[in-house]
């Protein structure tokens, strides 16, 4: 019971406890925002809350609940009914505001005018030339190169130190200096007349002036060629005597030579030839035929004969003592004795000896030292006893006689 009551007074006190409060604490109303209002809250702004004092609770118990001591009787003290807050009314959020759609500025109606745009200056082409060589002498071709200049124009002029140029070609295939592309080409001779040194090189197309620095040299020497030796035309030299065909008959009843004799010869040193033809057959009988020459008054003279024996006969007569030197030679060189076979002999006789050729080939030199005076010359047949037939006959051809001339006849070294 006890325990009950206890409990119960707990409770009362702690009823009027929060009834005090509840009396004594001021209700804070809350404001009513406008329906109407659109105004939002600043995101910056801030909510103050102004904080509701707490009540002091009573020193003292009130008087309503007196306990006593002897009697634990609860008094229900009187307990006010506190007056319960109004709820919050809800604050509608404002109603987003549409943007009005842009309105569109209407296009003037006059046509617009467009502007020209300005064409772009392009840089004009300078002229240029170049040359295939930056220098030459005059007389020489000067190959020349030019662009740049008006298309289908021809050279004007072409000047090298101021004095005209000629212009050969252009090597493009159109007509001379024409420059169907701005391109012209040409080749042109370096003035006789230019001024030695660096000069101007002025190049004129369809009116376009292009220039360059050109340097005129002095021509190159031109070598002096050596004279062409005009050789002095060689005159055969005129026999004195000859040529002679003729023929020499055999009598074995005279015991002399049988000869032939030419007119005097006024020189000593001669060039004696003739061509023989064997008289008969070596088989039945010899033969021989020769020359005699430089015949003295004395009666001393050289002879030289070829006999069908093959070999060479040398006879120095000396008159006045009556003595015969006779040397004979055999051959080494072609040799004819064949019936009707001919010889060609040939005596070169110059100063102190005398050289003896048979068919062109040289077959000895011979001595003649002591006999150097001019006579006549002498052809000769059977010149030893038994050579002669008769009815045969030695005939000869061509029986000539030079002076000697080393272009005729040089002298074997």
């Amino acid at each position: 019971m006890r325990y009950y009551f206890i409990v119960s007074v707990l409770c009362t006190i702690m009823v009027a406890g929060l009834a005090c409060g509840q009396t004594q604490s001021t209700a804070i109303p809350t404001p009513e925002t406008p329906a109407t209002s659109t105004t939002a809250l600043s995101p910056t702004a801030r909510i103050v809350h102004t904080p509701t004092p707490t009540p002091e609770p009573p020193s003292t118990i009130p008087a309503a609940v007196q306990l006593s001591p002897a009697t634990p009787t609860l008094v229900p003290a009187q307990v006010s009914t506190a007056t319960p807050l109004p709820s919050p009314t809800p604050t509608p959020s404002p109603a987003p505001t549409s943007t009005p759609p842009p309105t569109a500025t209407p296009l003037p109606t006059q046509p617009l005018t467009s502007t020209p745009v300005p064409t772009p200056t392009s840089t004009p082409i300078v002229p240029l030339i170049s040359t295939s060589q930056n220098r030459g002498a005059s007389g020489d071709f000067i190959t020349i190169i030019g662009s740049g200049f008006p298309p289908g124009s021809t050279i004007e002029s072409l000047s090298v130190g101021g004095v005209p140029a000629s212009v050969n070609s252009n090597q493009r295939g159109t007509a001379p200096g024409t420059a169907s592309d701005g391109v012209v080409v040409a080749v042109f001779t370096v003035p006789q007349s230019a001024p030695l040194g660096f000069q101007r090189l002025e190049l004129v197309v369809g009116g376009v002036i292009a220039d360059e620095i050109f340097e005129v040299t002095k021509p190159a020497p031109v070598p002096t060629p050596a004279p062409t030796p005009i050789a002095t035309p060689i005159t055969p030299p005129t026999a004195i005597y000859g040529p002679v065909n003729g023929s020499i008959q055999h009598d074995p009843e005279k015991k002399t030579v049988k000869t032939f004799v030419s007119p005097f010869i006024p020189s000593p040193d001669l060039i004696i030839e003739a061509t023989f033809f064997n008289p008969h057959s070596p088989a039945r009988a010899g033969w021989s035929y020769g020359f005699i020459f430089r015949i003295q008054d004395s009666g001393d003279f050289h002879q030289v004969t070829l006999h069908a024996g093959g070999f060479w006969n040398h006879v120095v007569r000396s008159a006045a003592g009556g003595e015969v030197d006779e040397s004979t030679f055999q051959l080494r060189t072609q040799f004819n004795n064949t019936v009707d076979g001919s010889n060609h002999l040939r005596l070169v006789v110059v100063g102190d000896f005398a050289w003896r050729y048979i068919n062109d080939g040289l077959a000895g030199k011979l001595d003649l030292v002591g006999h150097d005076a001019p006579s006549v010359v002498v052809v000769v047949t059977g010149v030893i006893e038994k050579e002669e037939l008769d009815g045969s006959a030695t005939r000869y051809e061509d029986f000539t006689i030079w002076e000697w001339d080393p272009v005729l006849a040089p002298l074997p070294e």
